[in-house]
């Protein structure tokens, strides 16, 4: 059985190019819309990340301080008592408390900068054919004041050479 002979006139060829054409710029299209997406939901995954590593250190610096001050206070009460060698912990003086209030409020201020971000990419997720202005400075963290204290004797660190299985000490 022969197929019946298709004949187009260049009118309709030019008008079936047409629809191949906007066919295949709608498929490329959506398939950068997709990419863009996929973009904007790993941004907003990292945002989301790093929002709450701000956090968990925001806490983790708080409750440092905090458990400094009870061994201030503590000590006060335990005047005379003796305890083992090396528990000492030194309280926080006046300085270390101002600027662990500026570190905290720095960090606060850094939590709701990764928030707005993350909300920035979620809904540009969600539209990913709209514009999306660029990201704002990340806010600064003030320089961490550590109080004259003597550092802590540790030894060298030492590995054994993979070839020669001789000690290597690091510094």
């Amino acid at each position: 059985m022969r197929l019946p002979r298709l004949r187009l006139t260049l009118r309709q060829l030019m008008a079936l190019v047409a629809v191949a054409g906007v066919l295949l710029g709608a498929g490329v299209w959506a398939w950068k819309l997709k990419a863009l997406r996929d973009r904007y939901k790993f941004q907003l995954f990292i945002c989301s990340i790093r929002a709450q590593m701000e956090m968990s250190q925001m806490k983790m610096e708080s409750s440092n301080l905090e458990l400094r001050r009870t061994v201030r206070q503590l000590g006060d009460l335990t005047r005379g008592t003796r305890f083992p060698e090396g528990a000492e912990v030194p309280s926080p003086t006046d300085e270390e408390v101002d600027q662990a209030d500026r570190r905290e409020n720095a960090r606060k201020q850094r939590v709701i900068h990764w928030i707005r971000l993350a909300e920035k990419y979620r809904s540009a997720a969600d539209r990913p054919w709209g514009t999306v202005g660029p990201d704002p400075v990340e806010p600064p963290l003030p320089p961490r004041v550590e109080a004259d204290r003597p550092p802590r004797e540790t030894e060298p660190a030492t590995q054994r050479s993979p070839r020669s299985g001789r000690r290597r000490v690091y510094d």
